[in-house]
């Protein structure tokens, strides 16, 4: 059952670790963070790979709380106190995001690119989608590091490769995070630019809203304007 709980925690650790990875990439742009996408994450879209997905984290979270059942008192040590806490924290930050996802793509076939979930987060709904979905980062990471851990310091090489394990584990989430950023000041920034004859701003609101490519078009018409389509 150990062995089962290590396994499935490692598979959701590769998932949360192509998340990040792929985030890093808005550092350069936001177009980069997209194309990224095709493949750090779209493996984990093909049904084996939300097969793997889904039935991880649902054996994950069922043997972790079996383990709280089985023990006979809450005295834990901290770090695992720590694992816990943010294991339970982690359902109620992601089930938002994700049911935003699939029932947007499900019900109303929406396409959820990075453009527009980063006018989400940080247009729509920066007091509240956005610093939770920079706690769930957080919160993921930090309880994947814990439960790697705990699971390999009793390895004979742990001790030799923890300098470079724990530079990765400062440096991916780092790098994340600033490329989130980035890419929402990216956004914010076309938005406050506002115009839609420049083509940045018309390209990345074509991605952000649907039937805007049309509309710029009928505008065009309408006032003899011509636009020049970019790549």
């Amino acid at each position: 059952m150990r062995s089962l709980r290590l396994t499935t925690g490692l598979i959701l650790f590769a998932y949360a670790t192509s998340h990040f990875l792929n985030h890093a990439f808005g550092v350069r742009s936001i177009e980069a963070m997209q194309a990224a996408s095709a493949i750090l994450l779209r493996p984990w879209q093909s049904y084996p790979g939300l097969f793997a997905l889904y039935g991880a984290f649902s054996i994950h979270g069922l043997l972790g709380l079996y383990a709280l059942h089985r023990r006979r008192h809450l005295r834990l040590p901290a770090a695992e106190a720590w694992q816990l806490a943010l294991g339970l924290t982690i359902p109620l930050l992601l089930i938002p995001h994700a049911l935003a996802l699939r029932l947007g793509q499900s019900l109303y076939g929406v396409e959820f690119g990075f453009e527009r979930l980063h006018c989400q987060l940080w247009i729509v709904s920066p007091n509240l989608a956005l610093p939770r979905q920079m706690l769930l980062l957080l919160v993921v990471w930090i309880h994947g590091c814990i439960g790697l851990r705990s699971s390999l310091r009793t390895k004979p090489w742990y001790p030799r490769a923890l300098p470079a394990m724990a530079s990765l584990a400062t440096l991916i989430p780092a790098l994340a995070i600033l490329g989130v950023v980035n890419a929402g000041l990216d956004v914010r920034e076309a938005v406050a630019r506002g115009s839609i004859d420049d083509p940045h701003t018309r390209d990345m609101a074509c991605a952000i809203l649907e039937g805007v490519r049309e509309a710029f078009l009928r505008r065009a018409r309408m006032y003899g304007v011509r636009i020049i389509e970019t790549a």
